[in-house]
């Protein structure tokens, strides 16, 4: 399957990484990496598709208790990446032994949160805080 160029670029404007438009379309993230690049799409560098989520997004999801993997796991970015964002806030960290009380399972995470209502929600978050900018 090959989505056309212009749903490739569409995906790619509205937010959605390299990656998961590769995947969309059924092809390997290098192949999508140099149809864009011919495309003419200026790719955004890994620290600007890091920035896609304000970093009240991070502060929001890790509040109600997932973990900065978890965090990362639904925004599409490395655990790292969560971990970054939050100390470049002087946000606090949970201990060790909190987190492991208030942990979500995995199974838990996928039920509650991979789901499409929570995704669209955390998209129409994003788009409206854009609008105040």
């Amino acid at each position: 399957m090959s989505l056309p160029d212009t749903q490739v670029m569409e995906l790619y404007s509205q937010g959605d990484s390299c990656a998961e438009v590769a995947k969309a379309d059924g092809c390997s993230e290098t192949s999508m990496y140099h149809r864009m690049k011919s495309l003419g799409i200026i790719m955004r560098s890994r620290s600007m598709a890091n920035k896609v989520f304000p970093d009240f997004v991070f502060i929001l999801l890790y509040n109600i208790g997932l973990s900065v993997s978890q965090t990362g796991s639904l925004l599409g970015v490395d655990a790292s990446t969560v971990t970054k964002r939050l100390h470049s806030m002087k946000y606090p960290l949970r201990s060790r032994d909190v987190a492991f009380r208030i942990r979500y399972t995995n199974e838990e995470f996928r039920k509650h949160f991979m789901i499409p209502e929570v995704i669209n929600k955390l998209t129409h978050l994003v788009e409206n805080s854009n609008k105040g900018e």
